[in-house]
């Protein structure tokens, strides 16, 4: 019967500790990422471990975005809406992003100079080629 109290002791103290470490997890970094870690968990399933990374150089997805799962994206936007300054960091994230994906595509595009000198370029060979073309009409 003692050894039954024993027992029913050591869980009583282990509950109680591992309640004290419950409310004193968020106070350190370990217990803020378990957190972190636990919510991203319930919100996303195994979405999490498939997140692809931007192949944009450059772009910093946020994980709704590498991910696409509506649960880590309703997260985000909860987030968001929850506080200013975390509005305020991915407005300057988004930002960065656009940023880069328009170096990109000025890079495959670029700039209107260069489309005035591909175009320039072009219409002096094709007025050179149709010149020829007719040129070798005439003659036959």
């Amino acid at each position: 019967m003692a050894a039954l109290g024993g027992r029913g002791l050591l869980q009583g103290v282990g509950a109680g500790l591992r309640g004290t470490k419950a409310l004193l997890a968020p106070l350190f970094d370990s217990g803020q990422n378990g957190i972190l870690a636990n919510t991203l968990s319930r919100f996303s399933g195994d979405a999490a471990k498939s997140a692809a990374q931007s192949t944009v150089p450059g772009v910093q997805a946020t994980l709704a975005e590498q991910t696409g799962d509506a649960g880590i994206s309703q997260l985000q936007r909860s987030l968001i809406n929850s506080d200013p300054q975390i509005a305020k960091m991915f407005a300057e994230r988004e930002a960065q992003n656009n940023a880069a994906r328009l170096g990109l595509l000025q890079q495959v595009a670029g700039t209107p100079v260069d489309l005035e000198a591909a175009t320039a370029a072009r219409d002096a060979a094709a007025k050179l080629r149709y010149g020829q073309a007719f040129q070798d009409s005439d003659s036959q």
